[in-house]
């Protein structure tokens, strides 16, 4: 016996057939005529699993399978003004003279010097539009088509979506099209680790010779600090089917101490430090969250 959110009792009576993808026995709840595919009374949540999911095995909800979620714990990246200038000289690199010769516009310049340097073309655009948001305390979310653009279209984007989806494709097949049987399970996520499909390994340059530092996309996000990834659409004919993953990258726009110790030689490192962590700056430098969501789409048949 079981309870629903409404304190409704109910028997788990219901089974699945997976191989006929229909329950074995009717539904308790009778199906409504504004909906006709409610009527059928043997199908799980109106024959759309993908958009809808059935958690108390009496009438569809909205929802989509989230396959996997993954973060890297990072939360220095997100603080500010936390630090006081004692704190702050501490640090690698950081001196008394970054504070007495230095005022705050004299910081965002060179943090925008610094990245018209390691940047071209539209990147550029982009850096600058970032750097004015930081410095708008404004936080929250960013978002921006270039910058999909060209994360999409990056060969470390590629490899990372490439090998999440040829794991799901295995389970896809080990399951026989039952998703909700793997979707973020630890048995996945396993396996993702078995095969060195880790987030901390797709990471956009940063080296001396590599070309995205120069060319603003490590400026901008150097490494992805949470992925998810969802399926949107999911079309079955026989043994084939075909679909889309759709994965949500987020990195957040701001230095921690491991930054600032790679590269706080640079001047506009240096300050973009002291302008996010500086406890007189409190409220006026906020780093934010840089979201790119990719849509990637897949096939197969089931063997």
């Amino acid at each position: 016996v079981l309870t629903d959110p409404n304190g409704l009792l109910y028997m788990r009576t219901r089974f699945y057939n997976p191989a006929l993808k229909r329950f074995m026995n009717a539904d308790i709840l009778e199906g409504s005529i504004a909906d006709s595919t409610s009527l059928n009374v043997f199908t799980y949540v109106n024959g759309n699993p993908i958009s809808y999911v059935d958690p108390w095995g009496l009438s569809a909800e909205r929802g989509q399978p989230t396959i996997y979620y993954g973060k890297i714990d990072n939360p220095e990246d997100g603080k500010f003004g936390d630090l006081s200038k004692d704190n702050l000289t501490s640090k690698k690199f950081i001196t008394w003279s970054d504070f007495f010769l230095t005022p705050e516009s004299a910081c965002l310049f060179e943090m925008k010097l610094l990245a018209r340097a390691l940047s071209v073309g539209e990147m550029q655009d982009v850096l600058m539009e970032m750097i004015d948001r930081f410095a708008s305390g404004t936080g929250g979310e960013y978002t921006s088509d270039i910058l999909t653009s060209i994360v999409e279209q990056h060969s470390v984007t590629q490899a990372f979506m490439s090998d999440v989806t040829t794991q799901f494709l295995l389970f896809y097949n080990k399951y026989d099209g039952n998703v909700s049987a793997f979707a973020n399970s630890d048995a996945f996520k396993k396996a993702l680790r078995d095969n060195g499909v880790l987030l901390s390994k797709y990471a956009y340059g940063g080296g001396v010779f590599d070309i995205d530092t120069y060319t603003g996309l490590t400026f901008a996000i150097h490494q992805w600090t949470s992925s998810q990834v969802d399926l949107t659409s999911l079309h079955v004919d026989g043994n084939n089917y075909s679909g889309t993953l759709r994965f949500t990258f987020q990195d957040t726009f701001g230095l921690d101490t491991e930054d600032i110790n790679q590269f706080g030689a640079l001047a506009g490192f240096r300050y973009w430090y002291i302008l996010q962590h500086y406890d007189k700056y409190k409220g006026s430098y906020v780093p934010f969250d840089t979201i790119v969501t990719i849509d990637y789409d897949f096939s197969g048949k089931i063997k």
